[in-house]
């Protein structure tokens, strides 16, 4: 029996077919679908829980909101299946990233409440990161990265949204963002020019950063 405390993976992750199954189910909020992912990952993120915190109690919280998060993510449109292994290498990175975010609202929590860092937070095991970024540096732009998924989630057209995550997110070029959404260049381009300067406005109050003319906004 695997340990609830070891890194385990989801099985059945390398078979085309049962991935493409489980993407499509997820998608469409098929509860059988749903409740099979969160059985098959469980073990998976809270592996990846045990690298980031000492407290059990904060990893189950930790997995859980992971695990709801990525199943919005889905439901945002925030993944698009590109072949097999696709979606299990989005799942590992995108599950490291969540989870982060989850911890640095943990210690920001324990700040404003004056408890502040305690020993066991230890640090993070950054080896546990899949990714293709270096992961010293995923973690230390998981803030930044969180104020921007906030702010194209404020986003009023849905369209817009969808687009820059494509575009910042996944690093997408236009044409193919057009192809995605079906719809002309000329459109998604309008979409990220719009929607870039509503993006700007929110990050620069989220951040506390300091306003910069742009001629775009002429």
């Amino acid at each position: 029996m695997t340990s609830p405390d070891s890194p385990a993976q989801p099985r059945d992750r390398r078979d085309p077919v049962d991935e493409r199954r489980l993407v499509d189910g997820l998608i469409a909020g098929d509860s059988c679908v749903v409740n099979e992912f969160l059985e098959r990952t469980h073990h998976a993120v809270y592996g990846l829980a045990v690298r980031l915190g000492a407290n059990p109690e904060t990893r189950r919280d930790w997995t859980h909101e992971t695990l709801l998060g990525l199943l919005e993510d889905l439901r945002r449109g925030r993944f698009l299946y590109r072949g097999p292994g696709s979606f299990w290498a989005w799942f590992r990175k995108r599950a490291y990233f969540r989870l982060l975010d989850e911890r640095r609202r943990e210690l920001r929590r324990r700040v404003r409440e004056g408890v502040g860092r305690t020993d066991e937070d230890g640090d993070p095991d950054l080896d546990a990161y899949a990714g293709d970024d270096d992961p010293a540096r995923e973690f230390a732009r998981v803030e930044i990265r969180a104020a921007i998924e906030a702010c194209l989630d404020k986003l009023p057209s849905a369209d817009q949204r969808r687009a820059l995550w494509f575009l910042y997110a996944e690093d997408r070029p236009y044409q193919e963002i057009a192809e995605i959404t079906s719809s002309s260049l000329n459109t998604v381009r309008s979409w990220i020019r719009r929607g870039r300067l509503l993006l700007r406005k929110c990050l620069i109050a989220a951040l506390g950063l300091v306003a910069v003319a742009d001629d775009s906004e002429a």
